[in-house]
């Protein structure tokens, strides 16, 4: 008989897995989560419409509410940009960032004054080091969508 999967070291049943997941497109994020709660400043600050996925309980900034746990400096959200959309310059003091273009064509400009830039396309990643001040603009004609982590 073989063992059930709880028994076997680094399993977890089907049903413990179910719990690791955040479905698509709300990824069960809280409506109280600031950035449902506070959809018009999320949407300016950050271009679209930005998910949290997966963020520390005591996070308390934009992937807060997200329905799965994770150490502190491993938050995850969705980011979607309309056309020509972008957020606000920004940077991350104590974390890497790394974007990954799922679906569009987003321009990530970095460093002081955001003069030098990459444009990430369909599965293109980008790690943007821990204090990098940076800014992700649509580059392409439809929407785009990425996921930050």
């Amino acid at each position: 008989m073989t063992p059930s999967h709880a028994a076997r070291p680094g399993a977890l049943s089907a049903e413990a897995m179910r719990r690791h997941m955040a479905p698509f497109p709300g990824y069960g994020a809280s409506s109280t989560a600031p950035a449902k709660r506070f959809a018009t400043e999320v949407q300016a600050l950050w271009g679209g419409v930005l998910t949290p996925m997966m963020a520390s309980g005591d996070t308390a900034g934009r992937f807060a509410g997200a329905a799965l746990s994770c150490p502190p400096t491993a938050c995850t959200g969705a980011l979607e940009l309309a056309a020509g959309a972008c957020t606000q310059p920004y940077r991350n003091p104590c974390a890497i960032e790394n974007l990954v273009c799922v679906e569009g064509r987003v321009e990530v400009s970095f460093g002081p004054a955001l003069a030098d830039s990459i444009v990430l396309e369909a599965k293109d990643m980008l790690s943007v080091p821990e204090g990098m001040r940076h800014r992700v603009r649509n580059a392409g004609d439809s929407l785009a969508r990425l996921v930050v982590v």
